[in-house]
C-alpha cells in the first residue's frame, strides 16, 4: 500500500509516516526506487504490525477521562496510572509512551472512588463573593425571597419560590442579603456534630434556613456539606444558636433535632448549644505502623487520622478490618 493508505490505517499524518520510515520503524519495498514510481509502497503486514504496537487495546487518558465523568480530567488519569491505580497497555512508538487504560474492575472502582471523593465535599462559600450556599436574598422592590443554590463564579445562581434561576451576577444589582456572610472564627472545639437531612425539593425548606443559621452564627469555615443519595449531610465544630428573647424557633430547631446523627442538643433559654458527643484519646503508633496505616489511608483518599478512626469504629461493630 502507499503512504496515505497506510496513515489512513494508523490514524497517523502522512508526516508522522515519513518519521516512521526514517526511524525504520516502516520499511518500503521500493525504499531506493520511490522517487522513479513517485511514491512509497509499504507492505501491508508492516502497517498491520504497526498498528498493533499503535492501538494495544482500551481507553486512551482522554476516553477514560469522558468515561469517568464529572470533571475527571486526563491528567488525573496518568496520575492513577503512575500510582498503578490502573491497569494499562503501553504503546511506544518513537519512544513516546501511549497509555491504553484497560476496561477492567479497576476501572470501575476508579471511577466509583472519583465519583465519591467528587460528590463527598461540596464548596460551600466563596470569600471573594463574599456569598455562601444556599443563603437568602430579597428583591429591592418586590421583596421576593431567592436562595443561592450554586456558587460557581461563572454558572452560579439563585432560585426563587417558582424555580426560576436568578444569574448570581444580578444580586448585588437587584437584592439584598437576608444573612450577612460570616468567615467565623476558627474552632477549635473538639469532635463534630452531624446532620443528615432528605434533600429538599423548595427554596423555603427548613433545612437550608437551619444551615443558613449555622452559617450565620458559626461561621462559614466551620461546617462542610456532603451530597450524597439524595440527603444533605452537613458537618460542624459544636456550636451555638442564639434567638433573640421570646423568639424561638422551636419547629427549626425540632426538624434539627430529627436530622442529628451524632452529637447532642444542650437547651440554655433561647441558646442552644449542639454538643460533640466525641471523646479524645491519645494513641502512639510505632513508625512502621504509623507508615503501613498512612498508605493505606492514601489509597482511599483520607487522612491517616480518619483512616484509623474508620477502622476503630469497624472493630467496634464487629466486621472484618483489612
Amino acid at each position: 500500500m502507499n503512504a496515505k493508505a497506510a496513515a489512513e490505517i494508523l490514524n497517523v499524518s502522512l508526516t508522522t509516516i515519513s518519521t516512521y520510515i526514517k526511524e525504520g520503524i516502516l520499511i518500503p519495498d521500493n525504499m531506493d526506487s520511490w522517487h522513479i514510481e513517485g511514491e512509497y509502497i509499504i507492505p501491508d503486514e508492516q502497517v498491520s504490525e504497526l498498528k498493533e504496537k499503535l492501538y494495544p487495546g482500551g481507553l486512551t487518558t482522554k476516553q477514560t477521562s469522558e468515561y469517568v465523568g464529572n470533571g475527571c480530567k486526563p491528567y488525573q488519569i496518568l496520575t492513577a496510572i503512575n500510582k498503578g491505580e490502573l491497569s494499562v497497555k503501553v504503546s511506544n512508538v518513537l519512544s513516546k509512551p501511549v497509555y491504553y487504560v484497560q476496561e477492567d474492575e479497576r476501572l470501575q472502582q476508579f471511577k466509583e472512588k472519583f465519583l465519591s471523593k467528587k460528590n463527598k465535599s461540596k464548596k460551600h462559600f466563596d470569600s471573594q463573593q463574599r456569598i455562601f450556599l444556599y443563603q437568602s436574598y430579597r428583591n429591592k422592590q418586590s421583596g421576593e425571597m431567592v436562595r443561592v443554590m450554586s456558587i460557581d463564579k461563572e454558572e452560579g445562581y439563585a432560585l426563587n419560590a417558582m424555580g426560576e434561576r436568578i444569574p448570581l451576577t444580578q444580586l448585588p444589582l437587584n437584592y439584598e442579603p437576608l444573612t450577612t456572610y460570616n468567615i467565623g472564627k476558627l474552632n477549635n472545639r473538639i469532635g463534630e456534630v452531624t446532620f443528615s437531612f432528605i434533600l429538599p425539593s423548595h427554596v423555603r425548606a427548613l433545612t437550608y434556613t437551619f444551615i443558613e443559621r449555622i452559617a450565620e452564627q458559626s461561621g462559614v469555615r466551620n461546617y462542610s456539606i456532603e451530597e450524597t443519595d439524595q440527603k444533605l449531610i452537613v458537618k460542624c465544630k459544636p456550636f451555638l444558636i442564639r434567638f433573640d428573647e421570646g423568639s424561638v424557633d422551636h419547629e427549626l430547631l425540632e426538624h434539627a433535632k430529627r436530622s442529628l446523627i451524632s452529637g447532642k442538643l444542650q437547651e440554655r433559654k433561647e441558646d442552644f448549644f449542639f454538643a460533640s458527643t466525641d471523646r479524645k484519646v491519645s494513641l502512639v503508633l510505632d513508625e512502621e505502623l504509623f507508615a503501613s496505616m498512612e498508605e493505606k489511608a492514601k489509597f482511599e483518599g483520607i487522612d491517616v487520622e480518619n483512616y484509623i478512626q474508620e477502622k476503630l469504629k469497624q472493630i467496634s461493630k464487629g466486621d472484618q478490618v483489612g
